[in-house]
């Protein structure tokens, strides 16, 4: 699973810079979703 760090590395340096601001808050919160989805699972 993407890790909070490697989805920095992906927005500030990776193929991820490039998206909108819009974008780029959709893609952290859908991560953020499937964090806590994960972690409720446990």
């Amino acid at each position: 699973m993407l890790g909070r760090h490697g989805l920095s590395l992906l927005l500030l340096d990776g193929p991820l810079r490039r998206l909108s601001e819009q974008r780029r808050a959709d893609v952290v919160e859908s991560t953020l979703a499937m964090v806590v989805s994960g972690a409720r699972a446990d």
